[in-house]
């Protein structure tokens, strides 16, 4: 097999890897910023709701 060949096939399958461990990572990712953005503020209060008509 001639070394264009071989560098091919290794770019290739670095490039699956990467997309498989890419996809694998991001909802990790995500979760980390989301919780670290949740744990510094601090949510505003609950507007008052009118009374339900359905409550007993």
């Amino acid at each position: 097999m001639s070394a264009r060949r071989v560098v091919a096939a290794l770019v290739v399958a670095v490039g699956v890897l990467a997309w498989y461990a890419g996809r694998g990572a991001a909802p990790v990712l995500v979760r980390w910023q989301t919780d670290r953005a949740d744990a510094d503020s601090i949510a505003p209060p609950l507007p008052p709701l009118p009374d339900s008509p359905f409550a007993r």
